[in-house]
């Protein structure tokens, strides 16, 4: 995979005069691997330049949308049946033709301009992420909502409630998460409390509108999508970590 993830990033996305070599090249070794795989690869290291591309060509005035089309089909040609049936992938095609038809909409009613491009380009592709991290996010997930169900388990055999399933919203998933990791620290004598400013009245601190935490009055963090996100080093960047992590931290 590491090899697949090279000769994507070596893909060139143009409006013009590119060849599709490296995205084929790739596309042929589907069958090998997980649709999960494929789907983060693709996701971490194509679509966001794809989109990139194509949000910037709809955003000139010159933008011819036949040429637009032509360009779409041709690459979503390159796509094997196989992905194009999966949900995961399909999706972003469909993003991209609300995109062109956003556009044209905004062209023929002469609304169209610079501020749709972030309104255009999906969110799941705006936030940074290439394949490596992806799989780490789904890895971290997928240990979240293992350590979820136990404690629901043992919750039942109790007679009380910690959380809901995997099958919840993100915001309830990040809600009964919450709950997972106070009862995590709990286990361990330790604290998992809102992260209050000095000033304002204590008032709760939010960073991008997710509420910020902190364990055993150390580590600062916060709960997105049931995985949870601590501050690492002094830079201020944020990774996901296992809750045994936040235990060494």
């Amino acid at each position: 995979m590491p090899k697949l993830v090279l000769t994507l990033r070596e893909q060139d996305v143009k409006p013009h005069g590119q060849t599709t070599t490296h995205l084929t090249s790739v596309l042929l070794w589907h069958t090998l691997f997980s649709v999960d795989e494929m789907t983060s690869l693709l996701e971490g290291e194509f679509f966001p330049k794809w989109f990139q591309v194509l949000a910037s060509w709809l955003q000139s005035r010159e933008a011819d949308f036949r040429e637009v089309s032509t360009w779409y089909l041709t690459w979503r040609e390159l796509f094997p049946d196989e992905l194009l049936a999966q949900p995961s992938v399909s999706h972003y095609f469909s993003e991209a033709l609300d995109m062109m038809s956003a556009a044209l909409g905004h062209r023929n009613t002469g609304q169209f301009t610079q501020k749709h491009q972030k309104y255009c380009i999906p969110p799941s592709l705006s936030e940074g992420n290439d394949y490596f991290k992806l799989v780490n996010k789904r890895k971290m997930h997928q240990i979240a909502m293992a350590k979820l169900e136990n404690l629901n388990k043992s919750a039942k055999h109790n007679h009380y409630s910690i959380g809901g399933s995997s099958r919840r919203s993100n915001n309830d998933s990040s809600s009964s998460f919450k709950d997972v990791v106070e009862a995590f620290a709990l286990q361990h004598d330790m604290t998992f409390l809102p992260k209050r400013s000095s000033c304002n009245g204590g008032a709760a601190i939010n960073e991008d509108g997710l509420a910020l935490w902190v364990f055993n009055d150390r580590v600062t963090c916060y709960i997105d999508q049931s995985v949870v996100y601590a501050r690492v080093d002094k830079t201020g960047s944020w990774e996901p970590v296992a809750l045994d992590q936040l235990l060494s931290m």
